[in-house]
């Protein structure tokens, strides 16, 4: 499939496919592991004694993303389905690795958590522990806290009130190292909802905070956003209910949450507006619960983020699927390709919501839909997972991947801009294509001589900018872009191609967000 042509580059930045046996498998759960490897776990088919089943697998890979061992684990009987805890899902502990799971009854609605480990080095297997319940329990998020215990967290039907039927809430569940259950709490948010917990994390005043998500049974696919602090037995200390605004609030996003430098709370979750769509939005907590900054994440307009990790320069990167930018480019590929899809969108920003960078990548050849990001930290970089329906693959053919970033969230660094389209295996900066036919008499001018010019054109650079392109007068026509590098102060072009006496050209330049931020005519002679 040329889908897969890419090599891997020198900065050790990939597409890859990931070979998982079985058929139509959905891979949910990526880390990047201490000693350089990397973890994925999710579900897939298989055929065993000719009865097909859905298996939980993990498979580990080495930096290229070559396979050094897969597990699974097949259900036992035909009724039963095995399932990946969905998003954070995986743990590294000294002696292994651990993975959350359910088990599925297929003839009801009864779900049951299990927790498996399995050796480092040989994927063999260490223990499983089955948590069997009355009801349905799924988990979505295992952590390790600071006294080596295991927490827990999902969506729970056991112990809370089932006057409606499709009543979920919260649980939180602190085991020993082994998996044994040293106590349980579950949360509701005081209706009738459908409430889950997707992330735990470990607060320095020895408690727990938990990003949740409520689901209002009336609203069909909404959620809103949900934070809940407890302390260290679990007790409810105080909580934020994130409530969407308009007239019709979809959401749909789980929230996420991390630690500010300062080691409060930053919560990102989403919110709408009436008539203006939807946005996400980054608030700073103290552990305390005060409100210390509510920012909205660039100024607005980012839909469906997913994990939001943290970067070793104090900073956050995640997925998303788009914003307001995302549809013009959607247009302008449909009007290239004559094919309507959304670009993917990576981004990082600091805590108080401001864009660093942005990279939009449209891959040709397969839709991909992207279900985990990780920082990768033996070389700041990032490293994604999920899957893929290829134009032409058979179900035999992998449809998950392991696709590898580099720190600046390019694929090749080489060729990286704002926008990218990813085409037979080579990279292309098609950066120019958002910015062709804005009006130049709006940017800041630039020197450029000589002007006229017949050979070479010279340009004084302003110190943001990173990227550069030139069209004719008209914006239907680019003639030359490329990235600057190393901070230029002038950049020399070869314009001897250009037709001569077709008139006026223009000159811009673009920073790492993807702005203009100047510009000016010259005439070819």
């Amino acid at each position: 499939m040329s889908f897969w042509a890419l090599a891997v580059s020198a900065q050790s930045t990939f597409l890859q496919p990931v070979q998982v046996m079985g058929t139509s498998e959905n891979t949910l759960n990526l880390i990047a592991t201490e000693n350089e490897r990397f973890l994925i776990s999710g579900a897939t088919g298989l055929t065993i004694e000719d009865t097909f089943k859905v298996s939980f697998f993990a498979i580990c890979l080495d930096q290229q993303a070559n396979l050094l061992w897969e597990y699974y684990f097949p259900p036992v009987d035909l009724n039963t389905i095995n399932y990946t805890g969905f998003y954070n899902g995986i743990l590294e502990v000294s002696d292994g690795y651990l993975f959350v799971g359910h088990f599925s009854d297929l003839q009801s609605t009864d779900k049951d958590l299990f927790l498996v480990k399995i050796d480092k080095e040989t994927g063999e297997e260490i223990w499983i522990k089955e948590y069997n319940t009355l009801r349905e329990e799924v988990a979505r998020s295992i952590i390790q806290t600071s006294d080596g215990s295991l927490l827990v967290t999902g969506e729970t039907r056991n112990g809370i009130d089932l006057t409606d039927f499709d009543n979920v809430d919260i649980f939180l569940m602190k085991t020993d190292a082994g998996g044994n259950i040293i106590w349980k709490q579950t949360y509701d948010s005081g209706e009738l909802l459908q409430d889950r917990g997707f992330q735990v994390l470990d607060t320095s005043d020895g408690g727990y905070a938990l990003a949740c998500g409520i689901k209002p049974i009336d609203f069909g696919g909404s959620s809103e956003g949900y934070l809940i602090k407890v302390d260290g037995l679990g007790n409810k200390e105080w909580e934020f209910h994130h409530k969407p605004e308009g007239w019709s609030p979809v959401v749909r996003s789980r929230a996420s949450l991390n630690f500010s430098l300062a080691g409060n709370l930053l919560f990102l979750s989403q919110f709408e507006i009436s008539g203006s769509g939807s946005s996400m939005q980054l608030r700073e907590f103290s552990l305390q619960g005060d409100t210390l900054a509510v920012n909205d994440l660039a100024g607005g307009g980012y839909w469906r983020t997913e994990t939001m990790v943290a970067t070793a320069d104090g900073n956050f990167a995640s997925y998303s699927l788009g914003n307001y930018n995302s549809f013009t480019i959607q247009d302008q590929f449909e009007e290239e390709t004559q094919i309507d899809d959304l670009p993917l969108l990576f981004s990082k920003y600091t805590e108080s919501g401001e864009i660093i960078w942005e990279r939009y990548y449209h891959f040709f050849d397969a839709d991909i839909d992207v279900k985990n990001i990780s920082h990768v930290p033996w070389d700041n970089g990032f490293a994604l997972t999920g899957f893929y329906a290829g134009e032409d693959a058979t179900p035999e053919e992998p449809n998950s991947y392991i696709l590898r970033l580099d720190e600046n969230g390019c694929l090749d660094p080489e060729n990286c801009g704002l926008y990218m389209w990813v085409d037979d295996g080579v990279v292309i900066d098609k950066s120019h294509l958002v910015n062709v036919g804005i009006d130049d008499f709006e940017l800041p001018q630039l020197k450029l001589y000589p002007n006229p010019a017949s050979d070479k054109l010279k340009v004084e650079l302003l110190e943001n900018a990173k990227h550069y392109l030139i069209h004719n007068i008209a914006g239907t026509q680019v003639m030359q872009s490329g990235q600057i590098k190393n901070a230029l102060p002038e950049l020399e072009l070869d314009v001897s191609d250009y037709p001569p006496g077709v008139g006026v050209y223009i000159f811009k330049s673009i920073d790492q967000k993807g702005n203009l931020v100047g510009g000016t005519r010259f005439v070819k002679e």
